[in-house]
């Protein structure tokens, strides 16, 4: 009776001790619950269209689970491509200089040319908002982002440029990012006036951008009567590259 106790109590602790091993295939070295070196198969994988996870190789190629937003931009699976322009004339929003540096006006693109990231419960309307003149980053990432502007009447001897402005999710504040900025001069010779300098403006940037951060484009400009031409002259792109 106690031999066959010693052996029922052998019996349970080495149940026991292979319940919580690690197991190795063609490794001596286990470090996870189940380490195979080695290829893996699996016959048959079922399938879950309603799941937003893939499986990728961390550190030490121990495998984990990630969200299809992580690996390829939103949770629709599609990264963030915008392009809006201004109308056939294109206003400046005066804004509040605490919101925009002084000196530089909101530039309105109401005319939206693609906004290839929506999601039906999420971002129904995209990563745009053509009320606000606004861009969100639904993910983190990169962000390569062009904007330009055409001045529609002469604006002389001024500083006039474009910017691109970022503000952090959460906060209320923007910070220029890019910009170009020169001075714009005008001359009359017999009574012509002379643009000396382009009314074009246009910048571009690569921008690292978290979730829910917000861009804008500003004009700088004397006066925020000044209005720009629409269409091909002003608009911008937003391409996120990773």
């Amino acid at each position: 009776m106690k031999r066959r106790s010693v052996l029922t109590l052998i019996a349970f602790m080495s149940i026991t001790l292979l319940a919580y091993s690690q197991v190795g295939i063609n490794t001596e070295t286990p470090i996870t619950a189940l380490d195979i070196n080695g290829d893996l198969r699996v016959a048959t994988v079922p399938t879950n269209t309603s799941s937003q996870n893939v499986l990728v190789l961390g550190i030490n190629n121990v495998v984990s689970q990630n969200t299809v937003a992580n690996l390829m931009g939103s949770a629709s699976g599609l990264k963030s491509f915008v392009r809006a322009a201004g109308g056939s004339s294109t206003s400046l929003i005066s804004l509040a200089t605490d919101i925009l540096t002084a000196g530089w006006f909101q530039i309105a693109m109401p005319v939206e040319d693609f906004d290839i990231n929506t999601d039906v419960t999420t971002r129904p309307n995209g990563d745009y908002d053509i009320t606000t003149s606004e861009f969100t980053a639904p993910v983190t990432g990169l962000y390569e982002i062009f904007v330009q502007f055409k001045t529609s009447s002469v604006v002389s001897a001024a500083e006039v440029g474009v910017g691109i402005f970022k503000r952090n999710s959460g906060a209320t504040e923007f910070t220029l990012v890019a910009e170009e900025t020169f001075l714009s001069v005008n001359v009359s010779v017999l009574t012509i006036d002379l643009d000396v300098s382009p009314p074009t403006r246009k910048t571009q940037t690569l921008v690292q951008l978290n979730a829910g951060d917000t861009i804008i484009f500003g004009a700088k400009v004397p006066l925020v009567s000044v209005t720009l031409v629409g269409g091909t002259n002003t608009y911008f792109t937003i391409n996120q590259v990773r």
